[in-house]
């Protein structure tokens, strides 16, 4: 493909003369690491995905199935549109940074799960403290309002039990 020709050859077109110019090496002079988002700009799209422009100059390649628009690429995605992206794949000696708006809008919803099972479990936790410290702090034995009571958080924190287990089977 031109995008993998160009940075094979260490070079990339000049704007201005359409000659070919020495840029800074991106594996050397910028370090991008897998898993880790990214800006940037769409300098060329074709079938088969588009070439987009990184910070400092660095080029990468988003393939087609990682494009969270459906359908032809050259139909939903033009020159100059702005991407934010994921690095899913670099290669230093094939010289390639393959990157996914999938896998970033992905990244995004298993953390904000995660966040959210995070704040159910901190608020089992502290329903299971509050029914610890009371059962020391009662004396004498418990009336049929205190009973029900319980009975009514036991089955509220079974129910959030078995919510967090639907989850993370979910992940899985």
């Amino acid at each position: 493909s031109p995008w993998r020709s160009r940075w094979l050859a260490g070079t990339k077109p000049s704007a201005s003369s359409g000659s070919s110019t020495t840029t800074p090496e991106p594996f050397t002079s910028v370090t991008y690491a897998v898993d880790t988002d990214t800006p940037s700009k769409v300098t060329d799209v074709n079938g088969s995905g588009v070439v987009v422009e990184l910070p400092l100059e660095a080029e990468g390649f988003v393939p087609a199935s990682h494009l969270e628009r459906q359908g032809d690429p050259t139909q939903t995605y033009a020159v100059g549109d702005e991407l934010d992206l994921r690095v899913i794949r670099l290669d230093r000696n094939d010289r390639q940074i393959i990157l996914s708006e999938t896998a970033k809008r992905m990244a995004a919803q298993r953390a904000e799960r995660h966040a959210e099972r995070s704040e159910k479990s901190k608020a089992r936790q502290e329903e299971q403290r509050a029914v610890r410290d009371y059962q020391k702090s009662s004396s004498g034995p418990a009336t049929l309002g205190e009973l029900s009571g319980l009975a009514a958080l036991r089955d509220q924190l079974a129910a959030e039990e078995e919510e967090a287990m639907e989850d993370f089977e979910d992940d899985i």
